[in-house]
């Protein structure tokens, strides 16, 4: 069998078109509400929107507090009875744990609202970022519940879709009627449309697990599994908050130390930028499992040329896409706003962040199925505070060229860490360049089929 029927084999086709489809339209979209929101404030408004957008999204990360990896982790579709019921006592535990860290939420934007009177402008907004955040936390959750659904259309495609094709079209509504003349008020739009989506998800979900769940208490837990449960959810949060700055703590931070424009444009230039984790996020769609498969079987040739094979076609893509992004990269940035194109370079910079992920493969996957959770953690942890004072150190010396370099250096770093882990105790090497050695051998071998042969036992 050939690698490419392997991996049809293996892939569920419905549910890959309906990712597929829904993680292209997805940044397209987004990229035409911020054109959108670009055409519809001023420059500055246009900073507070994304710099809110940052905050609420990030916290939004958080503020699920790992209950979606939990719940992907534990949840069982079989319909055991006893399972039933475990799966009724885990979703009771997730809505405990969310409900607490949006009441927190509710509690800073209460404060913040009440306190911040004489607060700077882009604080004395932040109270509608926090209540977005409540919404995105319910959002990311849902995603997860109908994943393990099984109902990957359901689960993707009222956020990734229909929220920012019902935003494009509110945008310039809100701005003619008079509405939306600020970065907050355009944030309160996104955040009421998001809430429509979110509750359909919700209805559509009592509708399939019926009210019984949120009736269950803490005393239907067993106190080791609940103790378990708890200690994966801080954990699970602890992964959600370095994920969470990964995507928006640098445009959060040049937003407070350098002003809102630069982070209109820091915003863009990122988004932008992560156009190019495309070929990764569908490769690893396809690969991942089947790279599990092959480690849980302790086929670890099988899975060394497999992963060599994913990351030299994630690097290939992301290479390609690079030099496309080199081309049009100031095109793209005058689209938004025409002075953005002075900082063509910074967005340079930002490109070569996903080459060199794409270039290391599925390295924090590796990582995490070979059980290098703890590590990761702690390393992630120790780098970050490096990280931070970084970031402040040379944003303020050296502006937004020093943060996107920055933040390159720290996620190679990450990565190559990952590598060094993922071969000393995996026993696998996930670098592109692997494939040269993957296509020696392959062809010393009798070519596709006997190599797939071999892999198949």
């Amino acid at each position: 069998m050939t690698l490419a029927r392997q991996l049809l084999a293996k892939v569920d086709l419905k549910e890959f078109v309906w990712s597929f489809f829904s993680r292209i339209a997805s940044p397209l979209l987004s990229f035409a509400v911020l054109l959108m929101a670009s055409r519809t404030l001023s420059i500055e408004e246009y900073g507070l929107y994304n710099f809110l957008f940052s905050v609420g999204s990030s916290v939004g990360l958080v503020l699920v507090l790992g209950q979606n990896v939990l719940l992907m982790k534990h949840f069982r579709t079989s319909p055991d009875t006893a399972e039933e019921e475990a799966n009724r006592t885990l979703l009771a535990m997730n809505f405990r744990w969310i409900a607490s860290g949006i009441a927190v939420a509710l509690l800073v934007a209460g404060a913040i609202q009440i306190f911040a009177v004489d607060f700077p402008h882009h604080y004395d907004a932040l109270p509608i970022a926090f209540v977005f955040s409540c919404v995105f936390a319910l959002s990311e959750y849902f995603q997860y519940y109908f994943r393990v659904r099984g109902n990957i259309g359901l689960a993707l495609t009222p956020r990734e879709n229909i929220w920012r094709i019902l935003t494009l079209a509110a945008f310039p509504v809100a701005a003619y009627t008079g509405f939306m003349t600020t970065g907050a008020r355009a944030m309160e739009v996104t955040t009421v449309l998001l809430a429509l989506v979110v509750g359909y998800q919700a209805i559509r979900m009592v509708g399939i697990e019926g009210r019984v769940f949120l009736r269950s208490r803490r005393v239907d837990m067993d106190a080791e599994t609940r103790s378990i449960w708890s200690r994966e959810s801080l954990f699970f949060t602890a992964n959600a908050f370095f994920v969470s700055a990964a995507l928006y703590l640098e445009t959060i931070l040049i937003g407070i130390f350098l002003s809102l424009e630069a982070a209109a444009f820091y915003f863009v230039a990122f988004r932008l930028a992560a156009l190019l984790m495309l070929p990764v996020s569908i490769i690893d769609t396809i690969g991942i499992p089947m790279v599990s498969a092959r480690l849980q079987a302790r086929d670890i040739p099988g899975a060394q040329h497999l992963i060599s094979v994913l990351s030299a076609g994630s690097f290939a893509g992301t290479l390609l896409a690079f030099c496309f992004m080199i081309a049009i990269g100031k095109l793209a940035l005058s689209l938004f706003e025409p002075s953005f194109a002075d900082h063509y370079a910074v967005l340079v910079v930002l490109c070569l962040s996903p080459v060199a992920h794409a270039f290391f493969g599925p390295g924090t996957n590796l990582m995490m199925i070979g059980g290098g959770e703890r590590y990761f953690l702690w390393m992630r942890s120790l780098i970050f505070v490096v990280y931070i004072a970084a970031l402040i150190l040379f944003g303020v010396y050296f502006g937004m060229i020093g943060i996107a370099v920055v933040g390159l250096v720290h996620s190679f770093v990450i990565l190559l860490l990952c590598r060094n882990w993922t071969l000393a105790h995996v026993g696998v090497d996930n670098m592109a360049t692997t494939v040269i050695a993957a296509i020696r051998h392959w062809r010393g071998r009798g070519g596709p089929e006997a190599a797939g042969e071999r892999s198949d036992g």
